[in-house]
């Protein structure tokens, strides 16, 4: 199931199966507003429904500093290296951070920010099948003793620019609880679209 809802209106596609076995007409039926539709949603599905905020790009502000900022090459994969394991202590990159590090570098993609000579703050390219070179969303992480002081604003600013001079079509996506996402992406000039639902994890469905 998708779902785009807007302030005055909602799209929604999903499966027959679906619809047979949790009745998803039912949920529009006789319904005039958005918020019913959607709490209708919340009460069947539950925690498999997942709710993300949309934004579309307008026009980068001009008065953000991004003196700090470098594009990552091959050579900084160490520091890179670092910057994860010290991010993500319960993931291994092992047979795939480097490669997923050298496309990001070869596509102009990873913009950096050190701090003491530390890698605090990077740039990534979320996957978007079908619609590379179209569309394109920055991914941002920051070292959490690191956060607040613009590294991350700065770090998107140079992604988006680049982005741009390759004439392709920024967006913005995250979940709708993240309120530190949205509001570094309405810093950038992004603007609230919709909101999207979506269900995630296994649907069991009635014989």
């Amino acid at each position: 199931m998708y779902c785009v809802a807007f302030n005055d209106r909602i799209f929604i596609s999903y499966s027959p199966e679906l619809n047979k076995n949790f009745g998803i007409n039912d949920i529009f039926t006789n319904v005039s507003d958005v918020a019913t539709s959607i709490t209708k949603m919340e009460i069947l599905f539950t925690d498999k429904l997942k709710h993300r905020k949309a934004h579309y790009f307008t026009k980068l502000p001009n008065n953000i500093d991004t003196s700090k900022v470098v594009l990552l090459k091959k050579d900084n994969y160490n520091d890179y290296l670092q910057f994860f394991i010290t991010h993500n202590q319960n993931a291994s990159p092992d047979g795939w951070l480097y490669e997923y590090f050298i496309n990001l570098v070869e596509n102009n993609r990873c913009f950096g920010v050190y701090d003491d000579s530390i890698l605090v703050c990077v740039t990534g390219a979320p996957d978007i099948p079908f619609m590379e070179g179209i569309i394109t969303e920055p991914g941002i992480d920051t070292l959490v003793e690191y956060r607040g002081r613009g590294y991350a604003k700065a770090a998107c600013v140079k992604y988006l620019e680049f982005a741009i001079s390759q004439n392709e079509v920024p967006i913005w996506t995250c979940y709708h609880n993240n309120t530190a996402s949205y509001k570094l992406a309405e810093s950038l000039g992004y603007k609230w679209f919709c909101d999207l639902y979506t269900i995630e994890g296994d649907i069991s469905y009635s014989d």
